[in-house]
């Protein structure tokens, strides 16, 4: 699979975007998007929230489509799989009547859980016991569900193709971009370094991390499924996936939100515009028409105020104290990714001349949006099945969620 490198590919996409003819015009809206890994309910929500959007920029022009301000999109467990979902449906033109909400809710509700769970219970068991022929684990069983499930295109979906290879999704067909960047977070299990499945060449913009798909043969590929699920295994329901000698597992050990690659990205194109700049170029002067736009999905409680600390038996910590920092350092590692790409955001506010925000899309209410008195709302399940009534919920979010109806009311106005 031939990747093109960040340079490449901002080239690309600003020469077809902001035309240097252009680069005199007003601002540019440039979406990075990262979700939050959450199993079933994130990749829904991620999905769904992404699939709105575009429908809505439907109404618009073609060159005003939300996709085609899209830059690259980061996910991590179920965050990962809900934009590979959006993702993929952007290889099928769009066509009026057909429904990218519709078309991701359709194909997201299924229950991928079941048959990975008999998996688990049945051959997998065994498999311990009498080590021989070939093995397919409940790893493999998960990405066969996705793959299975894939949508064909009709009169009012798109095709979700999680069974096409990932070779086929270009993000670059000869000069021309033809799909943002996707990025699927992953831990290489042996050493914790984080890695991206990506349609992007990682270079040293990326500070180390693993380039996955780097890894495989030349004649080798995989599935959009395998690529999305890659960053979801999580024990129990699913091994680390083994490419040659090296096992990778939920990029949320590391990264539970793709802020980290994120916000690499953006700094390797201010790099990249400011040497630009530096030898008097075009690509700055289109450059610095964009408005940076990140757009955070998370789908855990939103919390407010200073945590609360209360003191540990003694015995708990003697015996356990590792294990309470290792699983704080799991949440904590996320939390300050997220506050370092916050920080990064006002930085480009403040020394670049570029216009930058971030706002969050969250599945829960914000303080904000309680009355007084009111009850809090009930737990979302985090499972790869959810119910009727979980999936009618996350609907009913959709239509409430303050930051997405504003950003659809002016989509629908403009």
């Amino acid at each position: 699979m031939r990747r093109p490198d960040l340079k490449m590919y901002l080239t690309a996409w600003l020469n077809d975007r902001v035309p240097v003819k252009d680069s005199a015009g007003g601002e540019y809206d440039v979406y990075f998007v990262l979700s939050n890994g959450g199993a079933s309910r994130s990749g829904f929500w991620t999905a769904s929230v992404l699939s709105a959007l575009e429908d809505c920029s439907l109404t618009r022009s073609d060159s005003n489509r939300f996709s085609r301000h899209l830059f690259c999109l980061s996910g991590t467990s179920g965050g990962g799989a809900g934009v590979a979902a959006f993702f993929s449906m952007l290889k099928e033109p769009a066509v009026a009547g057909k429904s990218y909400k519709v078309s991701a809710a359709n194909y997201l509700s299924q229950d991928y859980f079941t048959y990975t769970l008999a998996r688990m219970l049945g051959p997998d068991y065994f498999h311990y016991i009498f080590p021989f022929g070939k093995q397919s684990d409940r790893g493999r069983a998960l990405e066969h569900g996705l793959e299975a499930s894939s949508l064909d295109s009709n009169d009012t979906c798109y095709r979700v193709p999680f069974a096409d290879p990932l070779s086929g999704f270009k993000a670059i067909d000869g000069d021309k971009p033809v799909l943002p960047i996707l990025f699927v977070n992953t831990t290489r299990m042996q050493d914790g370094n984080p890695g991206v499945v990506s349609n992007l060449r990682l270079d040293s913009t990326f500070n180390g991390r693993v380039d996955v798909l780097s890894l495989l043969d030349t004649n080798l590929d995989i599935s959009m499924a395998s690529g999305a699920v890659l960053g979801g295994r999580f024990p129990y329901l699913s091994p680390g996936g083994r490419i040659d000698s090296m096992y990778f597992v939920d990029g949320g050990y590391f990264d539970n939100s793709g802020a980290g690659v994120v916000q690499e990205v953006m700094q390797g194109m201010l790099d990249i515009a400011q040497k630009d700049k530096a030898q008097g170029g075009y690509l700055w002067k289109q450059f610095r028409r964009l408005h940076f736009r990140v757009l955070h999905i998370i789908n855990s409680p939103v919390e407010g105020g200073q945590p609360i600390f209360t003191p540990v038996a003694p015995i708990r910590n003697d015996l356990f104290s590792p294990i309470y920092a290792i699983l704080g350092a799991y949440d904590m590692q996320t939390t300050v990714n997220d506050s370092r790409l916050k920080n990064f955001i006002g930085d480009v506010n403040s020394f670049s001349g570029l216009k930058a925000d971030y706002k969050v899309i969250s599945l829960y209410k914000s303080d904000s949006e309680y009355v007084h008195g009111e009850a809090r709302e009930a737990s979302y399940p985090m499972n790869w099945f959810m119910s009727d009534t979980t999936f009618k919920r996350i609907r009913n979010r959709l239509d409430s969620e303050p930051v997405l109806k504003e950003m659809i009311s002016s989509c629908v106005n403009q």
